[in-house]
C-alpha cells in the first residue's frame, strides 16, 4: 500500500519542471496547454504544474519589481547630477526638465492629471451698429 503513494519531487525535478515551464512560456504556449503537456511529461496532475507555474510567475514579478526599484534609483541619481550641472552652467531649461523628470520618477505626476487641453474657441459675431444707440438713463439726448 505504501508503494502506491506518489513520491515528492526532488529539488532537481522541481528545477527541471521550472525550466520546462519557462521554455513553454517563452514559446507563447497557453497556461492550460502548458499544464496538460507537462503533467503528462512529469506524470503529475495538471494542478501540480499550475501551482508551480504561479509560483514561478510570482517570483518573476518580484524580480521585475526589484529591478524597477533599482532602475528608478539609478535614474533619479542621474537626473540629480544633470540638474546640478545644468544649474551650474546656467542652462535653466535643462534644469527644469531634469526637475520634471525627477518628479515623474518620484511618482508626483499622476497619469492623466496634467492633460494638454486645447482652449475652447470663442465665437465672436459682428454687431450691427447701423441703428442709433440707446442712451443710458441719466443722460439727455441732444
Amino acid at each position: 500500500m505504501l508503494e502506491d503513494r506518489i513520491a515528492k519531487a526532488s529539488r532537481k525535478d522541481m528545477y527541471l519542471r521550472e525550466v520546462d515551464i519557462q521554455n513553454l512560456m517563452a514559446q507563447g504556449m497557453s497556461k492550460d496547454t502548458l499544464c496538460e503537456e507537462l503533467a503528462n511529461k512529469w506524470r503529475v496532475s495538471p494542478r501540480t504544474i499550475e501551482t508551480q507555474y504561479y509560483h514561478l510567475v510570482n517570483a518573476m514579478e518580484a524580480m521585475v519589481t526589484e529591478g524597477r526599484r533599482e532602475l528608478r534609483a539609478s535614474l533619479m541619481a542621474r537626473n540629480d547630477m544633470i540638474f546640478r550641472e545644468a544649474v551650474r552652467t546656467k542652462k535653466f531649461k535643462t534644469a527644469l526638465d531634469a526637475n520634471t523628470a525627477q518628479a515623474r520618477l518620484g511618482g508626483l505626476f499622476e497619469p492623466g492629471a496634467q492633460e494638454n487641453k486645447v482652449p475652447e474657441v470663442i465665437e465672436v459675431a459682428e454687431r450691427d451698429f447701423s441703428s442709433k444707440p440707446k442712451l443710458v438713463s441719466g443722460e439727455s439726448e441732444e
